[in-house]
């Protein structure tokens, strides 16, 4: 009986811990393309709850309507772009940390959407965001409002757009 109980514990640990699987891109294209290396590794595209890495000298481009990840590191060199083509606007939702040392370009029909408060937001020194959000809403700028922001003195920070300029940016910018 203590072995059952002893593999249950384990197997509710990694299911909940252990489980995470890291996809870093091997080469650009679009977010949801099955095409091997374009982006994605035999071209198995990122699952909810994997770890998302956009490697140096890479494009990513975001054109489905939903992707859900757990965290996303832009390495320097690498880009994430939001589509701005018809017909809707496209959502990446992220249950974990969001590290930008690359660029990071949100079109006017791009989300993200941190699920969780406490979610670290990082810009590293050679690092670009830019912030334009399809849903002009506090919905659309969790990202800010969830997050714990860690910006580099010397990354850069573009917003296009901000839906309540009563609401404060981030406090330890």
């Amino acid at each position: 009986m203590k072995k059952i109980l002893a593999a249950f514990a384990l197997f509710v640990f990694l299911g909940q811990n252990g489980l995470c699987v890291t996809v870093t891109s091997a080469g650009s294209g679009n977010w949801n393309s099955t095409t091997a290396n374009a982006p994605w590794p035999g071209g198995t595209v990122p699952a909810a709850g994997n770890d998302v890495v956009i490697a140096n000298g890479h494009t990513v481009t975001i054109t489905a309507a939903t992707a859900t990840i757990a965290n996303l590191t832009v390495d320097a060199g690498g880009t994430l772009v939001w589509s701005s083509s018809a017909p809707s606007s496209k959502h990446l939702t992220m249950t974990g940390n969001l590290t930008v040392n690359g660029t990071v370009t949100m079109t006017e029909k791009g989300d993200l959407n941190f699920n969780t408060g406490g979610n670290t937001f990082s810009i590293g020194a050679a690092g670009t965001f830019t912030f334009y959000p399809a849903s002009n809403t506090s919905a659309g700028a969790t990202v800010f409002t969830n997050g714990a922001e860690s910006f580099n003195a010397t990354g850069t920070l573009i917003i296009s757009k901000w839906y309540d300029f009563g609401v404060p940016l981030a406090q330890n910018m």
